[in-house]
């Protein structure tokens, strides 16, 4: 992120850090099964998303016991899965 936020918007540059780390991650698997994939991108484009506005909205869970962070993250991890799973067109291509 460091090199982007050089010259965008930190949220932003954050925003596309995730998304080349989708793309890189959907080109692995394309790499390996030679299959068109794109959903990783949209998943981690979700999850950056949810970065961002956790941020700045300053939310935190420092003050919640540790067991309670755990579920506060999965549920955003498996919230943003849910939205790319509703949102993916990829297979309609």
């Amino acid at each position: 992120m460091r090199p982007l936020a050089r010259f965008l918007p930190k949220p932003f540059a954050l925003l596309l850090t995730f998304i080349a780390s989708g793309l890189f991650h959907d080109l692995a698997i394309f790499l390996v099964k030679r299959e068109k994939v794109g959903f990783l991108t949209l998943w981690f484009a979700y999850m950056g998303i949810a970065v961002v506005v956790t941020a700045f909205f300053n939310m935190s869970t420092k003050k919640l016991p540790l067991w309670m962070r755990g579920v506060v993250n999965i549920a955003i991890i498996a919230g943003c899965f849910i939205c790319a799973k509703v949102t993916d067109i990829s297979y309609f291509i």
